[in-house]
């Protein structure tokens, strides 16, 4: 073999090299989306179930049948209230910025949607929140967040 034809095929072995190489990078960014997108998900349930544990050591249904009952709550029932839909309204915030970065498919996030419309208008949302203007929120969370969650308000 001549001098042209080894430098010919070595630039092929090097093409051949880079190439494999961008399609190794490719996989393993692929395997690492879909480990974020798993462990998204993963934290979102456990989350989900904390915060429903926590409705129920706080003891929201039966605050919430009082308030609904036009019965007056106490400050301690009024705090519990919003302690809870604030952790709630951070949870739905994460969704949110969990969306904005891909992490939430279509489905997921219609269901998510559901839930926050769910929450936005539930009674005791009404008590700890009485309006979503922005007072009292400004760096708290995110305010196209916010938007949303005003939107979904009825």
């Amino acid at each position: 073999m001549n001098k042209s034809k080894w430098q010919s095929a070595i630039e092929i072995l090097g093409i051949v090299a880079v190439v494999a190489s961008l399609v190794l990078v490719a996989i393993e960014l692929r395997q690492t989306q879909n480990a974020q997108v798993a462990e998204s998900h993963s934290v979102r349930a456990t989350r989900t179930i904390e915060l429903t544990f926590l409705a129920t050591e706080l003891g929201l249904a039966e605050i919430t049948e009082k308030y609904t009952s036009s019965l007056e709550l106490s400050q301690n029932e009024i705090d519990r209230a919003t302690n809870f839909n604030r952790a709630f309204l951070w949870h739905y915030d994460d969704l949110y910025f969990q969306r904005a970065q891909g992490l939430i498919n279509d489905a997921t996030w219609e269901s998510k949607l559901n839930g926050l419309r769910y929450l936005v208008n539930s009674p005791l949302f009404k008590v700890a929140f009485p309006n979503l203007d922005g007072s009292g929120y400004s760096g708290i969370y995110e305010n196209s967040f916010l938007d949303l969650a005003r939107s979904l308000q009825e």
